[in-house]
């Protein structure tokens, strides 16, 4: 029979042990959380279960995975979603029973806990590819004992395993000549040429649970097949930064101190005696090269279109390059489809995006000789490839990364109100396959995607002395507004670094250098704001402040960062840690700081934490009040917390200052404000210097909005932090999602 926890409303969860024999016979159902999952499952087979089954804590797709955490279990344990849960929970007291031979095979199945994309830093498809990560492995110490093995640690070693033979091929074919490919100085990396090989002929449709397609940032170009990618005789790449710099480039012409050593150098190199002269190698500063360096390694096997707001019509044009690598002419179909299509709520067709590739058909010289040198006809097509989205028919944007920052990562949502119910990313992100149709073991594809959010585009454009006036020229979106009491706006201290922290290139595009491994978090703008939410501090066990303070005070701190080198986004790595002198005497009192919910990276939404670090007049526990106000891909972040959490009233100035911290690569601090570190602002919530008739505001599509604000007396010498107002946007375009007005 099915139980329940222990049958009578406790121990839900499995974390306590059971009483010895009470399970015995039953098939025992618990809860996730408090606890490793295999503690449950020890908990249940000590008592005597024959069977123990986690349900997932929070809606997912899929059942969650987890790796040993402890306790020993001596009976089988499986992992259910929430749903499927609940269903069993109607069914208590009947007979559970599993089958070694009655299941649905999942094979080609994305696992639920696998990385999804887009990238932050510049919103470029990631993954690339998949790979089976479950498996059986030699284990260790066993001679020839096996065990249980997945994860990426799984599937990486496969797509390795598919790249090596795949470049003994192009070497034994004469299409790559380097000993050592991408490895060996001077040379340039075969890594593009051949991960596109594999994205190009990847097996595109993966599932989620089964029968649900997974969307392009969760399996890439789709599942690897070796076979097929040592069948083909044609592969296409993204080439648009290197066709800009072949154009534009800063440092053309650039030119190789080495023979070319494989067929892309050849088309590149070999067509005009002007790019090998001998005179310099492109190479000559790895891994912080120079703009033909960064080109040459962003090519790649898919059209990544990337992340912005989009008020009103939006184009982008990606450049790809064909190549035919046999000897005889051939002539290549191309299309372009929607991952999801129909009437559904995550279809993409007719929702304001369209895509199109010109000219829909390329007739590719074939490659008769290998190094055939100028005016040979080169065996590519380039091939240009257009998104255009019109905000007016794009979704309304409901992602965020604090209430909704768990479920973005879901794959599809079966609330009848989606949008408001269970945002998902898939909902909001647009994608498919761009096809190349060469004939048989000649099609190959290439994932594209692109991420709209439906914009405002609101600036401030008048101030006077006692108002500043705002506008939004967009046509279909109003500009969600909040204002807040400027305390500083701090310099940009580097756009990017390299390994050692120093700064390499003023003008840097977004992205990631070879081996980094770190992001800066460099503080832009600072702000705060107070207002009353009726009946918070009761609610949440928060004493009522005593000398005619305002009671049930919030306190919003807002912090903006610079959007270059890349978007550092929520949760990881982005910390910042509040420090707050409540009483202005000098010492600290609590810090403030926003993590994961969890603090360990496992949930998602990003809330906002009060430490208590004085214990001179006791000390509260740690824990979270409000969750983080940032959006799913933003450089705005507001932080509130209760006033009585913090110790802060308003008829009294207080102190703080604000660190920025990577919290996901190094940990190191990069920044502070004030910007001299070790130094305070200071305000006073009850007597600003320049104060605003209103908090939060919308300006009208197509319209405008003036706020008023006073200079109340005693401001000044209260709240002398003050420089101005910030006005944060929370539906804007990368780059515009704040501005800010000093005042006299």
């Amino acid at each position: 029979p099915l139980q329940y926890g222990n049958g009578a409303g406790g121990n839900l969860n499995g974390c306590a042990a059971f009483p010895a024999g009470s399970l015995t016979g039953k098939v025992l159902l618990v809860d996730r959380g408090a606890c490793n999952i295999s503690i449950k499952a020890a908990n249940g087979s000590a008592a005597g279960a024959v069977l123990v089954i986690i349900a997932n804590n929070a809606f997912s797709n899929t059942p969650p995975t987890f790796s040993y955490g402890g306790g020993v279990v001596t009976v089988p344990a499986l992992s259910i979603t929430q749903n499927e849960g609940v269903t069993l929970k109607t069914l208590l007291g009947q007979t559970a029973s599993t089958s070694d031979t009655d299941f649905v095979a999942l094979q080609d199945d994305i696992v639920a806990s696998s990385g999804r994309g887009p990238r932050i830093a510049d919103g470029d498809i990631k993954p690339d590819i998949a790979a089976p990560g479950a498996s059986v492995s030699a284990e260790v110490g066993t001679g020839n004992g096996k065990t249980a093995f997945g994860g990426t640690s799984g599937s990486a070693p496969m797509v390795s395993g598919a790249a090596a033979l795949i470049v003994q091929d192009l070497e034994m074919s004469g299409l790559l000549r380097d000993a050592n490919p991408g490895v060996a100085l001077p040379g340039i990396s075969a890594a593009p040429l051949v991960k596109a090989l594999l994205m190009n002929t990847a097996m595109p449709n993966t599932t989620i649970g089964g029968s649900y397609l997974a969307p392009i940032t969760l399996q890439g170009a789709g599942r690897v097949d070796v076979l097929d990618a040592y069948n083909t005789q044609t592969v296409a790449l993204d080439v648009t930064d290197l066709y800009n710099w072949l154009m534009t480039g800063e440092d053309f012409p650039c030119t190789v101190s080495t023979s070319p050593t494989n067929f892309i150098q050849e088309a590149v190199f070999g067509a005009t005696s002007e790019f090998y002269n001998g005179s310099y190698d492109c190479l000559s500063a790895y891994p912080f090269g120079n703009d033909f360096f960064n080109a040459w390694n962003s090519t790649t096997g898919s059209l990544s279109f990337g992340y912005d707001g989009v008020s009103g019509s939006w184009s982008a044009t990606r450049k790809v390059a064909i190549f035919n690598l046999d000897t005889a002419a051939r002539t290549y179909k191309l299309s372009t489809a929607f991952r999801y299509t129909g009437n559904g709520h995550d279809a993409d067709n007719n929702k304001g995006v369209s895509i199109s590739a010109s000219p829909s058909v390329v007739t590719v010289p074939g490659w008769p000789t290998i190094g055939g040198g100028p005016g040979q006809p080169l065996p590519v097509a380039l091939v240009d490839v257009t998104v255009k989205i019109n905000a007016k028919n794009l979704r309304d944007w409901t992602l965020d990364a604090g209430t909704f920052g768990a479920s973005g990562t879901n794959i599809f949502c079966s609330n009848p109100n989606p949008q408001s119910g269970c945002p998902t990313l898939t909902m909001f992100e647009y994608d498919g396959f761009l096809t190349i149709d060469g004939g048989a073991d000649n099609t190959v594809r290439l994932p594209w995607q692109v991420l709209p959010k439906k914009a405002a585009r609101t600036e401030v454009f008048k101030v006077t002395s006692n108002s500043v006036k705002l506008r939004n020229p967009a046509s279909y979106k109003s500009g969600d507004t909040d204002v807040l009491a400027l305390v500083e706006v701090s310099p940009n201290n580097c756009e990017i670094v390299d390994t050692l922290g120093n700064c390499v290139e003023e003008n840097y595009v977004p992205g990631l250098l070879p081996g980094i491994n770190a992001t800066a978090i460099d503080i832009h703008e600072v702000g705060l704001r107070s207002y009353v939410v009726p009946g918070l501090n009761a609610a949440v066990g928060l004493p009522a402040p005593g000398h005619g303070a305002v009671n049930d005070e919030v306190i919003d701190f807002g912090v903006t960062v610079y959007d270059k080198p890349f978007r550092a986004s929520h949760n990881y790595p982005v910390e910042f840690d509040i420090y707050v002198d409540s009483n202005a005497d000098g010492v600290d009192d609590y810090v403030v700081f926003n993590a994961d919910l969890n603090l360990n990276a496992s949930d998602g939404r990003n809330a906002v934490f009060v430490a208590d670090v004085n214990p001179a007049d006791g000390t509260r526990p740690l824990r979270p009040y409000f969750y983080s106000f940032t959006d799913f891909n933003s450089q705005n972040w507001i932080l509130p917390v209760p006033a009585a959490a913090i110790g802060v009233t308003n008829t009294q100035p207080f102190k703080f200052f604000v660190l920025a911290f990577d919290a996901y690569f190094t940990g190191d601090l990069w920044d502070c404000s004030p910007f001299a570190c070790g130094t305070y602002h200071q305000f006073q919530t009850g007597l600003a210097k320049y104060q605003p008739v209103t908090m939060a505001f919308q300006v009208p599509a197509k319209g405008n909005y003036t706020l008023t604000f006073s200079k109340p007396g005693g401001g000044a010498a209260a709240s002398p932090s003050q420089i101005g107002l910030l006005f944060m946007y929370r539906d804007a375009r990368v780059g515009a999602e704040s501005s800010h007005v000093i005042l006299p």
